[in-house]
This record gives C-alpha cells, sequence and structure tokens, in this order.
C-alpha cells in the first residue's frame, strides 16, 4: 500500500502526510515515505493502539 501511494504521489516533498495507525505502522510508514523525498517537518500522525 505504501509503494502505491509513492507511485499515485511521486513528489512527496510537496505533501503533508498525515497519518493514522498503531505505532509499528506509523514508523514503517514514516521510514518509507521519507525515503521516498517527503520532509521530515511534513509528518504528522497520531497513534490507535489498541
Amino acid at each position: 500500500m505504501l509503494q502505491s501511494i509513492v507511485m499515485d504521489y511521486p513528489d512527496l516533498h510537496r505533501f503533508d502526510v498525515y497519518a493514522a495507525g498503531t505505532a509499528t505502522q506509523l514508523e514503517q510508514a514514516r521510514r518509507h515515505f521519507v525515503a521516498e523525498g517527503l520532509h521530515e517537518a511534513r509528518w504528522f500522525a497520531g497513534g490507535m493502539d489498541t
């Protein structure tokens, strides 16, 4: 799923990303998007551990 987002939006440096999920999911997504060009300051996340 993360790769499909990058394929649809290859210029991540222009976007803010808001995400929700478990701590593990969020860390995986953050690392993936930053590696694909997202600026760390444009990553916003909230945990949903249940």
